[in-house]
């Protein structure tokens, strides 16, 4: 197989995966820089929750930005965060998280932000009663 179409894995991506995604970081950088020299700022972005792009966008960009995530990237890093408690915590009298309770973990928190977009009081809220409805507490 020609070295151009192998695919090369790491850390669970491909090479393809990463120049993609390394040239979308360059791409938002060149963005940014591009509008100062035509006198537009850009107060915020929005990105995966991948710290490469912000670091570029801080040291690049003369002035803050604030970062935003999307509905997909927060959902990930909240269930990737999920399964790193599940290993690296142990809880006295507590079982484990298990793989079926993060998904459904996973699966609520995507709800409460579907169910109330626009609605940061709201969402606030419903995300501070996932937990309690597992639980089978709905007071709120």
């Amino acid at each position: 197989m020609p070295l151009a179409k192998r695919k090369i894995m790491t850390a669970g991506r491909t090479t393809q995966d990463l120049l993609k995604a390394w040239s979308l970081m360059l791409l938002s950088v060149d963005l940014f820089q591009h509008a100062i020299k035509n006198g537009v700022k850009y107060s915020i972005y929005t990105g995966d929750d991948d710290a490469t792009t912000q670091a570029h966008i801080r040291d690049k960009v003369p002035y803050k930005v604030e970062k935003h995530s999307d509905t997909v990237h927060t959902k990930r890093s909240l269930v990737s965060k999920l399964y790193s408690l599940r290993s690296s915590q142990k809880f006295p009298g507590c079982s484990t998280l298990s793989v079926k309770v993060i998904g459904y973990l996973g699966k609520c928190f995507g709800y409460c932000v579907a169910q109330n977009k626009n609605n940061p009081q709201s969402l606030k809220t419903a995300i501070q009663n996932i937990v309690p409805h597992a639980f089978g507490k709905h007071q709120n």
